[in-house]
């Protein structure tokens, strides 16, 4: 008999996810939704519960984004639930990932230690 290769829960993830994308995609009449983009979610163990993650092209709207997702839900809930066809559709939380803004600083820090090397080395020549 063969194993899966992942559980059920990232399985269900995976399918969140990809409903969720596409609801993004298809109803455009919420202006915020062509900036946002989902980039990972987690399931409790019962899988009721999704903590659904996702940036967005502006950072500074990111909490208003936030708050209007988490606002809207109960709308991703009920466009979603046909489409899983799970037996228990799970609770939605929406949370601004800040791992790619997190990357950009990190990634901003490293350029500047170079730059700062380079320069020494030429003043050392």
């Amino acid at each position: 008999m063969s194993q899966k290769s992942y559980n059920r829960s990232d399985r269900v993830a995976q399918l969140v996810h990809h409903t969720i994308a596409e609801i993004l995609v298809k109803h455009p009449e919420k202006k915020y939704f062509p900036s946002v983009t989902i980039t990972e979610v987690k399931l409790s163990n019962d899988l009721s519960h999704a903590k659904v993650f996702f940036t967005t092209l502006d950072e500074s709207l990111s909490k208003t984004i936030e708050k209007q997702l988490n606002h809207d839900a109960g709308f991703f809930r009920y466009l979603s639930a046909p489409q899983m066809n799970l037996r228990i559709v799970p609770q939605l939380l929406f949370i601004y990932d800040t791992t790619s803004v997190y990357g950009q600083k990190l990634s901003s820090l490293i350029d500047l230690a170079v730059t700062s090397d380079i320069s020494k080395h030429k003043e050392d020549n």
